[in-house]
């Protein structure tokens, strides 16, 4: 029932506005409506209480989750060890998926290569499965030039941190849009969100990072407020 579509384009290059702003775009084309709206509950980072505490959490609802880590984290103080991210893997039915401490945007394209091939191989080596195929984008950022068509190379998807609802299926797999869960994100949003993916048959991604029984960062969740997530 769409009846009109539009875009709006900003240049934040050329305040001045001296110079011409283009856009292409490949295409627009109507898909068939979802049978169902899907929830995806993502736990970003790799610290150890996803497996202390996310994990057996989601598992007293029959819940699995997917795990964006950063292999160069694994076993550092706070973050989970190899062998944890593998119980989440074989133990709880995780995926285990591939995320960086450096947004890639910070890297030259000629080192850019070099990381993503790293990144996966690591998970491919180490703890393998189809969640190798699957990435996190650096604090959520990305860019259309360099980091999308590399991310193609060695992803199948890549998640952003920010943007929701997606669509199911989604517009751009390279770009999937997720609810991020924050220390000031009460319950009730989460339900409205959920509920708002059953109605319309959306894709609904949540982004979690710390869980804490008492959250003083902002990518910090209260333990109390996500089980009642999980009880909704």
């Amino acid at each position: 029932r769409i009846n009109a579509i539009g875009w709006v384009l900003r240049d934040n290059a050329d305040p001045s506005g001296a110079r011409p702003l283009v856009a292409y775009w490949g295409g627009l084309t109507a898909v068939d409506e979802a049978p169902h709206g899907v929830v995806s509950l993502t736990f970003d980072d790799g610290y150890d209480e996803h497996h202390q505490i996310a994990a057996p959490a989601l598992a007293r609802h029959s819940f699995r989750g997917t795990a964006y880590v950063m292999p160069d984290q694994i076993g550092e103080p706070g973050y989970m060890t190899l062998e944890q991210v593998r119980g989440l893997r074989d133990r709880f039915g995780w995926d285990v998926a591939a995320h960086h401490f450096t947004p890639f945007t910070d890297f030259p394209p000629a080192e850019l290569e070099a990381v993503m091939r790293r990144t996966r191989a690591w998970l491919e080596a180490h703890v393998p499965g189809p969640g190798a195929r699957h990435l996190a984008y650096p604090l959520g950022k990305q860019d259309p030039i360099t980091v999308v068509p590399l991310t193609r190379r060695f992803f199948d998807t890549a998640r952003l941190a920010s943007a929701a609802p997606e669509t199911f299926p989604p517009g751009d797999a390279y770009r999937l849009r997720a609810m991020n869960v924050t220390k000031d994100t009460k319950p009730d949003e989460i339900r409205a969100a959920v509920r708002r993916a059953r109605e319309h048959r959306e894709w609904l991604i949540l982004m979690f990072h710390w869980l804490v029984e008492q959250p003083e960062w902002i990518t910090q969740y209260a333990i109390g407020d996500f089980e009642r997530v999980l009880q909704a």
